[in-house]
């Protein structure tokens, strides 16, 4: 998938904030380009298969490069859905969900970096774990897609100038533009959530005839 250099939208946040340095401009976009795509979920990525080991209940993310995961949508276990459940209503469901062994049913999230399945698999499973997942750029990423950029740059450079003008008792402070930038911004992430929400598509109105 072709790519766009975060540095290529300066030309959307310096010239309003040209006292700016380009390093704090640089980290201002990164933070905002990964609260864009952790808000909007529009970055969508089918995970590759991961094998399942007996009694290996944690398995680690493989994002690209430059990019994390931020939610999972949906995962199967031997291409059987599982279902997303908290600690708090396993804690409801088993006595010790820990070291249950058996069929997995549901999945969890016990840190950023990987998922656990729950039971603990009781067999061996290549390319038994398929994950649907959202990605965000990395805090040090350089570039993102370059149809993301294209579709939603300006909105995540308003985000960063946003960032930047709320900084304090410097020569680019400016809290009324700085509204003005979050509604820019906060309107492109809600219109990239709703286009995420619906697939970019919208359902046909059709009529079954029943025989």
């Amino acid at each position: 998938m072709p790519t766009a250099n975060l540095t290529d939208l300066y030309d959307y946040v310096l010239p309003d904030l040209p006292s700016v340095p380009q390093a704090l401009a640089l980290h201002h976009i990164r933070l905002a380009a990964a609260e864009f795509f952790e808000r909007s979920k529009i970055w969508y990525y089918d995970h590759p298969l991961i094998d399942v080991v007996t009694g290996t209940a944690e398995y680690a993310f493989v994002p690209p490069a430059g990019s994390e995961v931020c939610a999972i949508r949906q995962a199967w276990y031997n291409n059987q859905k599982i279902y997303a459940r908290s600690p708090i209503t396993l804690n409801e469901s088993y006595e010790d969900w820990r070291s249950e062994v058996g069929v997995p049913y549901w999945y969890l999230r016990m840190s950023r970096l990987s998922v656990r399945l729950v039971p603990n698999p009781s067999a061996d499973l290549v390319g038994g774990l398929k994950l649907w997942v959202n990605l965000k750029p990395t805090k040090d990423a350089t570039t993102i897609e370059e149809e993301h950029f294209h579709e939603w740059g300006e909105a995540i450079a308003a985000g960063a100038k946003y960032r930047l003008a709320i900084i304090p008792k410097k020569p680019y402070t400016n809290p009324d533009m700085a509204a003005v930038w979050f509604q820019q911004f906060k309107d492109g992430y809600n219109l990239a959530l709703q286009r995420a929400n619906n697939g970019m598509v919208e359902d046909e109105s059709i009529t079954i005839t029943l025989a």
